[in-house]
C-alpha cells in the first residue's frame, strides 16, 4: 500500500513539474539554458492519446493457484469467454498489452465469481503489478501472466 501511495505522489509531482513554466533563475537565465542562447521551442501542452500507450489483445494467459493443494495451473482465454478453476468462474472482458517499443506489460479486465459465495473480483489486473488489484480469496489466487494479440 505504501508503494502505491508513493507512486501516486511521485506521479502527481511529475505532472505538476511538467506544467510549471520555466521560471527565471537568479542572474536572469532560465533553467537548463545558456545565457544569451536562443529560446527553446515551447513544450506541447496536449498529452498523447490514451490509446497510443496500449494495444488491444485477443487472449489472456492466466496463472491460477489452489492454496489448499498447492496446485498451479495455467489457462488461456479469449475475450468474452469464461474459464473455470475449482469453484471460480473467470470471465475475461478485455485485454491490453504494451507496444513493442514500450516496457513490457499486460492488463486484463476480469470478472471473477465463486459458486460458494466467497468474495468476487471485478476490475483490471496488471501482469507486472499483481498487488495493485488482486482477488482476495481464501482458497485461490489468480494472476494475469500476459495478453497476446
Amino acid at each position: 500500500m505504501t508503494r502505491i501511495i508513493l507512486a501516486l505522489l511521485l506521479a502527481a509531482n511529475f505532472a505538476n513539474a511538467q506544467t510549471l513554466p520555466n521560471a527565471p533563475l537568479p542572474g536572469g537565465s532560465a533553467p537548463n539554458q545558456v545565457p544569451n542562447a536562443p529560446a527553446a521551442a515551447p513544450r506541447p501542452t496536449v498529452a498523447p492519446a490514451a490509446g497510443a500507450e496500449w494495444l488491444t489483445g485477443a487472449e489472456v494467459d492466466v496463472r491460477l493457484l489452489d492454496k489448499v493443494t498447492a496446485r498451479v495451473s495455467s489457462a488461456t482465454a479469449k475475450i468474452g469467454t469464461t474459464v473455470t478453476f475449482g469453484t471460480l468462474s473467470i470471465m475475461v472482458r478485455s485485454c491490453l498489452l504494451r507496444p513493442v517499443d514500450r516496457a513490457a506489460d499486460s492488463a486484463a479486465f476480469l470478472e471473477i465469481s465463486d459458486r460458494n459465495g466467497q468474495a468476487g473480483f471485478r476490475g483490471w489486473m496488471f501482469a507486472n503489478a499483481p498487488a495493485l488489484a488482486m482477488l482476495e480469496h481464501p482458497g485461490y489466487d489468480v494472476k494475469v501472466a500476459a495478453c497476446r494479440p
